[in-house]
């Protein structure tokens, strides 16, 4: 067996991309404590004192980190799959069929996952990933076309321009049976959960990711990340910021023109419903877009103005291990918020929740920090690597 294979060396790690992957697990971790997992119920014993407070954290909360922090993660995604090509292409190996094995990894685990978490992420990363085989090789323009394809929403737009054509156009969606879902999580045990999840949640899960077209997108966002691996866009940025101040100030001026849309023009012009909910709905996902490229950049100038600073070393070494503690977010939450468990659904609002989202995430950080003193890759990455290589001795101990 080839040796630069089963052992094979890399490059020094990006560590900026490192602490942006660490950012984006942040938000995520953020984001699934206000929703308890998946099972948005109000929390019934949630104090009144805090409930004007609560309205603050979860807009504050959702309008930073919903639907960005996955679309960073995809974005990155998309980069890690190039890096990996193009490594094993420079020392001569032909990675497409161990990476398609590596994704058959990423779907078990993430089946797995969601027999505990119905929002678990790995599976459609898997899946939607697959193609990106048939990708790597195409010209960099013809990349370009596609993720502003998909990223532009073309079939919204479409559903747009046809509710002109048509005005009794009614958008129809069919986003799952939540409502079982969420009885479910409340009052069923735990081998109801699981059964649920490894059934009937598959299809909700489909059926959301299909309505909120977050199916495009996220083939947009891998294939974006592909692109900013080729440009070498994350190596060449340390020493030439330009870019990033360009990116910077593109998506603050884009952030200022949807807003101004979302909130503005549906009331300045006779529409009817469905077209005013489609032109709210298309500048809130430009919106989207454009807080993404605000967050890689400011975060990126952040980072090499403050790079010594303890909370870069901090979402570094969290991004490090991302796999490992995206999987323990929910294993633990999920016990703590369920109804099979402490039901901490009916007490925790969002304020709430935000604390107990902090105090995890400074457990989840320590963890990091005191493995990673001794061990070159977290568990769950340790695994998928060995895995990926069929060689479980795999080095992971470091040597003093």
């Amino acid at each position: 067996m080839n040796n630069n294979l089963t052992n094979p060396t890399s490059k020094p790690r990006i560590v900026v991309v490192d602490a942006l992957r660490g950012l984006a697990l942040t938000g995520i971790l953020l984001l699934h404590a206000l929703e308890h997992f998946d099972f948005y119920w109000a929390a019934q014993y949630n104090p009144d004192v805090l409930k004007g407070l609560d309205k603050i954290v979860h807009d504050v909360a959702f309008f930073l980190f919903a639907g960005k922090s996955y679309a960073i993660f995809s974005v990155l995604f998309g980069f890690s799959f190039f890096i990996q090509m193009q490594g094993q292409e420079r020392r001569g190996i032909d990675f497409r069929g161990r990476f398609v094995w590596r994704l058959l990894i990423l779907l078990v685990l993430g089946y797995l996952h969601t027999l505990i978490y119905m929002g678990d992420i790995l599976m459609i990363y898997a899946l939607m990933g697959l193609p990106l085989i048939f990708f790597y090789k195409v010209p960099t323009k013809f990349l370009i076309a596609v993720a502003a394809i998909l990223l532009l929403h073309v079939n919204r737009i479409y559903e747009l321009v046809y509710s002109f054509i048509n005005p009794d156009f009614v958008i129809q969606r069919d986003w799952g049976d939540w409502g079982r879902a969420f009885q479910t999580f409340c009052s069923g045990s735990f081998w109801d959960v699981l059964k649920h999840n490894s059934g009937a949640a598959l299809i909700t899960k489909v059926k959301w990711t299909v309505a909120s077209a977050r199916v495009y997108q996220l083939f947009g966002l891998f294939v974006i990340g592909m692109i900013l691996g080729r440009i070498g866009f994350f190596e060449k940025s340390a020493d030439n910021k330009r870019p990033l101040w360009i990116v910077l100030s593109t998506g603050i001026a884009g952030l200022i023109i949807f807003q101004l849309i979302s909130h503005f023009m549906p009331s300045l012009f006779d529409f009817n419903n469905t077209q005013r909910s489609l032109i709210v709905e298309l500048a809130d996902i430009f919106t989207n877009l454009s807080l993404l490229t605000i967050w890689i950049s400011g975060f990126m100038l952040l980072y090499y103005r403050f790079h010594s600073a303890g909370i870069f070393t901090a979402l570094s070494q969290y991004g490090r291990m991302s796999l490992t503690s995206y999987v323990m977010q929910p294993l633990i939450g999920v016990p703590l918020f369920y109804g099979y468990g402490l039901a901490l659904y009916q007490y925790l609002g969002n304020t709430l929740s935000f604390v107990y989202a902090a105090l995890f995430w400074v457990m989840q950080i320590w963890f990091c920090q005191t493995w990673f003193k001794h061990y070159k890759y977290g568990p769950l990455e340790w695994f998928w690597r060995a895995l990926t290589f069929f060689n479980f001795k795999l080095t992971n101990k470091k040597v003093n």
